[in-house]
This record gives C-alpha cells, structure tokens and sequence, in this order.
C-alpha cells in the first residue's frame, strides 16, 4: 500500500509539473492581452492563441510542413491586430 502511495503521489506531482508547461505561457498571454486592454477576455484570448500555436506546431511537425508555421504565424497577428 505504501508503494501505491508514493507512486500516486509521484504521478500527481508529474501532472501538476507537467502542467506548469501550459500554464505559465498561458499566464503570460494573459498578462499581456490584459495590458492591451483586454481584461474581460485575456483568459480566453489567451488560450484561444495558445492553442492555435501548439495545434499548429503539432500539425506542421507531424506533417512535416514547416512553411505551415509562416503561414500560421502571419494569420495569427492579422488575427490579433484586429483585436
């Protein structure tokens, strides 16, 4: 029982570090949507970019598309330009 208690406790450990790596890009974005003004949505813009970014580098990774990046990239700041 012991064991299952330090391997439980491990794993939650690894998930919350693990999380770390989207949270705190994520928080940053915030800060920064918040600072163009943005307060009611930061959260939500935030994540909106988050998620086209790594949805985006998943897709031309496994494709191996890297000029999709350019292409996505200059979509994403015509996006926030509008903003």
């Amino acid at each position: 029982m012991a064991g299952c208690a330090r391997s439980c406790t491990g794993r939650r450990r690894s998930r919350e570090e693990s999380a770390t790596l989207f949270t705190e890009p994520i928080g940053w974005l915030e800060k920064q949507f918040r600072a163009a003004g943005h307060d009611k949505d930061s959260h939500e813009l935030a994540m909106h970019l988050f998620s086209a970014w790594q949805g985006m580098a998943a897709v031309a990774h496994g494709a191996n598309e890297p000029d999709l990046v350019l292409t996505e990239v200059r979509r994403l700041k015509n996006w926030i330009n509008t903003l």
